[in-house]
């Protein structure tokens, strides 16, 4: 199912209004708080039994989103080492583990939606570089490869008929910024097809985190009119 919210701010207090419940607001980025769901949350929403007994605050899974992240670049500590290691090998280690690490913040966000923002905030300096240029030219390039969920609105020619039932199934009906791509001019890439979606994804994450806007009111969206980059043409996803 669609999981419906909205947002009702009063003196910077944010409050999130949905009658989702279980293991629907756990599947809800935006609404889903992990471990850190309190006890009475866990009664109100049903979630007792869904997630481990363990309260964490924020602050507490942010440190271990950092060991986690972290970890994902012991590979190039202990190949440093290594008697044959030398500059070519060393850069394209550098370069998988920074996609490696793209991947999983981009797996966080579409988990953890506020703890993904809260994660990046307090690290933006390393991040940046990470969630964008220049690792986001290379996921761009790997989409097909690496993708698994999907964030934004796909519009295709398939779609001109039922644009409107579309934008229906986006869980906030209240957005205040997109950011549009047709996948022709990707960074210097050209031509990206598909992937270029990324693009909006990672743009819209620093509007978040450089401008305060609201992750719930932004929308990265694709406009599909095809490809002619051969590489994609000939990709069989």
């Amino acid at each position: 199912m669609t999981v419906q919210f909205d947002v009702k701010e009063d003196n910077n207090n944010i409050v999130f209004v949905t009658d989702a419940e279980g293991n629907d607001v756990i599947r809800a980025p935006l609404l889903n708080k992990g471990t850190a769901f309190t006890k009475e949350e866990r009664n109100l929403f049903g979630l007792n039994g869904l997630l481990p007994p363990r309260i964490l605050t924020l602050d507490q899974q942010v440190e271990k989103v950092y060991q986690r992240y972290i970890r994902l670049g012991k590979s190039f500590e202990i190949c440093k080492s290594c008697k044959e290691f030398d500059s070519e090998k060393s850069s394209l280690l550098k370069k998988e583990i920074s996609i490696a690490r793209y991947n999983f913040l981009r797996y966080l966000q579409d988990r953890n939606e506020i703890l993904f923002y809260a994660f990046t905030y307090k690290y933006m300096k390393g991040i940046i570089p990470i969630i964008y240029t220049p690792t986001v030219g290379d996921a761009v390039q790997l989409y097909s490869r690496d993708s698994a969920r999907f964030r934004g609105i796909f519009l295709s020619p398939f779609d001109i008929d039922n644009v409107g039932s579309v934008f229906d199934h986006f869980s906030f009906k209240r957005p205040s910024i997109a950011v549009v791509t047709d996948n022709q001019g990707i960074l210097g890439l050209g031509d990206q097809g598909i992937g270029g979606i990324d693009i909006p994804i990672g743009k819209l994450a620093l509007y978040v985190l450089g401008a305060g806007i609201r992750p719930w009111e932004t929308i990265p969206l694709t406009l599909d009119v095809g490809t002619d980059n051969p590489l994609d043409l000939k990709d069989p996803y």
